[in-house]
């Protein structure tokens, strides 16, 4: 009987320990709760990087102190690239604006040089200006006006003394 006696104490002995290992973890997991309660919301969150904090940092330096700095330096990357490529393009911007310029004002250069060069050609082209350049030469201008000489074919001619000799 005395080994049935210690069965039950040692039975209710670990009912009991169960029971104060099961009141202990609800009174631990309470004064998390309550702990979780009292803190404000901002701590409940979960710690993350936000850009708008993360601008804020950066614009007053509070970044390179926090020790967050290894955690901002793709976000510090990503905004060198962005600054570089807005400098590129308005670097490429202002030299595309420069050639249309010259462009304009080469075309401006041509124009002027085609439409000389079109009234010297008229100029030069003139019977009277051809007829006094060739003075020089000996020839001088026809006075006879051109005449027109007609050929008759031969099958035509063929055919109109056939039909004479008819």
């Amino acid at each position: 009987m005395s080994s049935e006696k210690e069965n039950i104490k040692k039975e209710a002995e670990e009912a009991v320990a169960k029971d104060v290992n099961a009141l202990a973890d609800e009174l631990i997991t309470e004064t998390q709760n309550q702990d979780i309660k009292d803190k404000p919301e901002a701590a409940q969150k979960k710690k993350g990087i936000r850009p708008a904090k993360m601008v804020q940092g950066m614009l007053d330096g509070t970044f390179l102190t926090t020790g967050q700095l290894s955690q901002l330096i793709p976000f510090i990357f990503y905004m060198v690239f962005l600054i570089m490529l807005l400098i590129a393009n308005t670097y490429y911007a202002e030299k595309m604006v420069r050639q249309i310029e010259q462009i304009k004002k080469d075309l401006k250069e041509l124009r002027y040089e085609q439409i000389t060069t079109r009234s010297e050609l008229m100029f030069l082209s003139k019977q009277s200006e051809v007829a006094r350049r060739l003075n020089v030469t000996g020839l001088k201008e026809s006075v006879v006006p051109p005449e027109k000489i007609m050929i008759k074919s031969t099958e035509d001619s063929k055919t109109n003394s056939q039909t004479k000799a008819k």
